[in-house]
């Protein structure tokens, strides 16, 4: 007993009051108050990884304008306030589209106009066109029809006429031949006077012209007439079919011609009610709704160079991200989980968030993603060297949308690991790490042992020994060789031992 306080009484005198040395004067306890002591003893230990992260909405929505070409913007809500689905954050300048509407109406009924006086047109020349070709048809048909009855009927009775008239002029011109010779022997035989003669002679004459002009009748008729008249029909058919031809082509192209100017006066009405459609369309994207409770962000965060272009009489273009809205049901803590503890945590594991901002708030949440590469350092440039870790996201299993929590805010995170029953425990600040190896300080007879020590998993408070200590052992509850610093000495404070980390397996 009196060892011990010499011992402190050298300590003090050479560097200052240790911890574990302060006792009263009445008590010559040589491990000092009991109160720095703590009993090792078996209880539940829930195992459980505390980190700090960030707030952040689990989803984003963007705000984009959808309207063609480009836009002013008359009215903004202010950025960071909060909004509920379907709330207007933005209007946009209609002139220049409701100008463009009333054009448009205005073509569209110029264009209907011009579209029935074309139909109209069209109907005309299709029965314009009936009319043609049956006209033609008509013509052809007559032509075909002179033709079969020159060649049936009238060549062949012409010819039959001429016969007739040869055969009449040959009767004629044989009895009048008799007649002549009968006259000229009466004549000798002094029967009849001259004058009788000649008549006869005359008569006879006469007969033979009148036959040799039957005869070539009948062959002009055959050489030239027939031929001739044969020609003229046929070329009178040809001609028919040619016309009736041309005019079913003139018939089609014109109709053609009648319907491409339908067709076309079709198409740009079409195109006209598309292009009215679409700026009616475009009016109504005109006024930007919330698409989601949160709150207001102009531009798109991941585009920080164009934030600033999101004002009142600013220019905004289609596809163009107006503003970001965070959607604040769903909320998630983003943590960035050291290389070591990682292997401790899965997907689905319950969680404890609290936030420095909000006192007493405690709300539940589960692991839902645990990234599969870990990272090192910030920002483009990264260390090669150094702890690595891996981004972890908690979501809160509550329904946020009537909560008044920010995105950004700082949170701290108990995940659920494991629960132990029934191990010996001692605090996390009894456990020193020297080269590896785990140990702590156990209250001795004649003052604190240093006693190695295994040790398993643990919370923010306890941990859990394996082997080393039994129930009932008493530890330090600090480092005993830690002294104060020396006004007159300077000393730094630094100890001879580790420092208290503690270990997770």
């Amino acid at each position: 007993m009196m060892r011990g306080a010499i011992l402190v009484t050298l300590l003090l005198g050479a560097s200052g009051a240790v911890w574990w040395g302060v006792r009263s004067a009445e008590d010559a306890d040589p491990l000092g108050s009991t109160s720095l002591l703590h009993e090792v003893g078996r209880a539940d230990l829930e195992i459980t990884l505390t980190e700090s992260g960030t707030l952040l909405a689990r989803e984003s929505r963007t705000v984009v304008f959808e309207a063609g070409g480009e836009a002013t913007i008359t009215w903004l809500i202010p950025e960071g306030d909060e909004i509920y689905e379907g709330q207007v954050i933005c209007r946009l300048d209609t002139t220049a589209l409701t100008t463009r509407i009333r054009d448009v109406g205005l073509e569209i009924t110029g264009t209907v106009a011009e579209l029935d006086n074309a139909r109209t047109e069209m109907a005309i020349q299709e029965s314009q066109n009936l009319t043609d070709v049956e006209r033609s048809q008509i013509t052809l048909d007559k032509a075909r029809k002179e033709l079969e009855r020159y060649r049936e009927g009238d060549g062949p009775q012409e010819r039959r006429r001429l016969t007739v008239l040869i055969k009449d002029a040959e009767t004629t011109f044989n009895k009048a031949k008799k007649r002549y010779e009968d006259s000229k022997a009466l004549l000798d035989q002094d029967y009849i006077r001259e004058s009788e003669l000649l008549d006869d002679q005359i008569a006879y004459e006469k007969a033979l012209v009148e036959k040799e002009g039957a005869e070539l009748a009948l062959q002009l008729f055959e050489t030239y007439n027939w031929p001739m008249a044969i020609a003229d029909r046929e070329a009178a058919v040809t001609e028919g079919v040619r016309g009736l031809d041309n005019t079913r082509l003139r018939a089609a192209s014109t109709l053609q011609q009648r319907q491409v100017a339908v067709s076309r006066y079709e198409t740009e009405l079409t195109h006209q009610q598309t292009r009215l459609e679409e700026s009616l369309s475009d009016l109504s994207k005109l006024t930007l709704l919330a698409p989601c409770p949160g709150i207001v962000i102009y531009g798109d965060p991941g585009v920080w160079w164009q934030q600033g272009e999101i004002n009142v009489g600013a220019s905004v273009y289609s596809g163009q991200t107006v503003m970001t809205v965070p959607d604040l049901r769903v909320m998630q803590v983003q943590l960035q989980i050291h290389e070591a503890d990682i292997e401790m945590l899965r997907k689905g594991q319950t969680a404890m968030v609290t936030f420095d901002s909000y006192p007493g708030l405690v709300l539940d949440g589960h692991v839902t993603r645990i990234a599969a590469i870990a990272s090192s350092g910030e920002g483009r440039r990264r260390r090669r060297e150094g702890p690595k870790t891996f981004q972890v996201e908690v979501t809160l299993a509550s329904d946020l949308a009537d909560r008044q929590l920010k995105p950004g805010i700082s949170a701290r995170v108990v995940v659920a690991i494991d629960r132990l029953p029934d191990v010996l425990q001692i605090p996390t600040q009894c456990v020193f790490s020297d080269a590896g190896s785990n140990f702590c300080y156990v209250a001795g007879p004649e003052g604190p042992e240093t006693r190695t020590i295994e040790i398993g998993p643990s919370n923010d408070s306890f941990v859990q020994v394996r082997a080393g200590l039994v129930e009932g052992d008493k530890v330090l509850l600090e480092n005993p060789h830690l002294v104060q610093p020396s006004e007159e000495e300077g000393d730094d404070g630094a100890g001879n031992e580790g420092e208290g980390v503690v270990v997770q397996p």
